[in-house]
């Protein structure tokens, strides 16, 4: 009979640590670059939920912050600004650093 393990801890046992770490998931937020078709020097921003005290609430910390800045480059560039680049974050048409504050 086979123990079903999530892939954490199995990974976790196989590299010899006693102790099991959650994976943090990360999210793109905006894209960048040729791949995304606009001009921005960077090739993407990411954001991990670190603070979170379960794999739940991280997710739940990072699509907030998604869909709060989606409502921010709407409301700054407009809906074209909402455009999605290959990785999944935004890629609104700007060719510089901007200030986009989120808080």
């Amino acid at each position: 009979m086979y123990l079903q393990v999530p892939l954490y801890k199995h990974i976790a046992d196989l590299s010899g640590r006693g102790n099991h770490v959650l994976p943090v998931p990360a999210f793109t937020l905006i894209n960048g670059g040729k791949h995304a078709g606009n001009n921005l020097a960077l090739r993407d921003i990411i954001v991990l939920p670190i603070g979170a005290k379960r794999f739940e609430e991280a997710m739940q910390m990072g699509s907030e912050t998604y869909h709060h800045l989606k409502a921010v480059i709407t409301e700054k560039f407009g809906a074209q600004g909402c455009n999605v680049g290959e990785d999944g974050g935004f890629a609104p048409n700007i060719s510089r650093h901007t200030s986009i504050n989120i808080v």
